[in-house]
C-alpha cells in the first residue's frame, strides 16, 4: 500500500502547475487520503530512490520548506 501512496503523490506532484506550491496536506486530499499528509512526507523524503520529482514545490503547513533543505540542491 505504501508503494501506492507514493506513486500516487509522484502524478499528483507533477501536476503541480509551473511557479505554483502545494502543502503536504494539500496532496493527501487530492491522492485521497486526506489524514496521511505524513505520509506524503514520507514520500518526499525517498522521492530520489524512484525518480526526479520537483519536491521543491511541496510545504508544510506553515509555509515552509522542510528544515534543511536546500531548494537549490534540485
Amino acid at each position: 500500500m505504501q508503494e501506492e501512496i507514493f506513486q500516487s503523490v509522484y502524478l499528483a506532484l507533477l501536476e503541480v502547475p509551473y511557479g505554483k506550491v502545494t502543502t503536504y496536506g494539500q496532496l493527501a486530499n487530492v491522492i485521497g487520503y486526506p489524514k496521511n499528509s505524513r505520509m506524503v512526507g514520507k514520500a518526499m523524503r525517498y522521492a530520489n530512490l524512484y525518480g526526479t520529482y520537483p519536491c521543491y514545490k511541496v510545504l508544510n503547513s506553515k509555509g515552509e520548506l522542510l528544515p534543511g533543505w536546500n531548494a537549490h540542491v534540485r
